[in-house]
């Protein structure tokens, strides 16, 4: 995407183009703008500290790089670590990635990766819910 025209779509947001450069997601050459390889997106976070993947590109963008054939990556490491903690919006960002990648490796890297923190999520334990002091006070108003 050339410059002037990444430009007009972030127009009225907070975001500039560069900070898509700085955070990796792309790299402009010519005033023009190419996404980043998943592949090597992944690959350069490999033995890279997970607390630090916070944002939720970057977390898709791992676990579709790792799900791409040959990366040599495991893609359940990454959600088994104990400082990984998903973002919210991980799974529908797979979800859509799935549905509207730029080519078929990129799709199928990402339904590998929707299917693997699928499986993931189920095998997780229910997280326990703190309960209210106030749940009973509804029944004494009566």
């Amino acid at each position: 995407m050339k410059r002037d025209q990444l430009q007009k779509f972030l127009k009225g947001s907070i975001t500039t183009p560069d900070e898509f450069v700085q955070r990796g997601w792309c790299s402009e050459k010519n005033k023009v703008f190419t996404r980043t390889n998943p592949l090597k997106f992944a690959q350069e976070w490999s033995g890279k500290h997970r607390r630090r993947l916070t944002s939720d590109l970057d977390q898709a963008l791992v676990q579709i790089g790792a799900c791409f054939d040959g990366s040599g990556i495991n893609a359940s490491d990454t959600l088994k670590n104990e400082n990984f903690k998903p973002h919210v919006a991980l799974k529908p960002l797979l979800e859509w990635l799935h549905r509207n990648g730029p080519d078929q490796p990129f799709r199928n890297a990402a339904s590998r990766a929707l299917s693997i923190y699928k499986s993931w999520q189920s095998s997780q334990a229910p997280k326990p819910v703190q309960g209210s002091l106030f749940d009973d006070d509804e029944e004494y108003m009566r």
